[in-house]
């Protein structure tokens, strides 16, 4: 099971450790406002292709940002999708 809340409460909180904006976090991962506000609030998990920029941007690994907040199981199944979607 992923926990959504848990995960965009710990982007929120990185961002805004890091002094940006949800604004500014959002052009730098090319994702929309709106999508990377819904993420926050823990309301999809639409962005899997941009966790691991997402990540990057946070100066985390995706491990660090994923910890705490998904199953083993649901880190592989991430892990492998992503690999289909050839971006990792």
């Amino acid at each position: 099971m992923l926990y959504m809340r848990k995960l965009g409460n710990r982007v929120q909180s990185r961002r805004v450790a890091l002094g940006l904006t949800i604004k500014e976090l959002a052009a730098l991962c090319g994702v929309a406002l709106s999508s990377l506000s819904f993420l926050e609030r823990g309301r999809i998990y639409s962005l899997r292709p941009y966790l691991i920029l997402l990540a990057e941007k946070l100066g985390m690994s995706i491990d660090e940002l994923l910890e705490g907040c998904a199953d083993k199981a649901d880190i592989d199944l991430f892990y492998e999708g992503i690999r289909k979607d050839g971006k990792l």
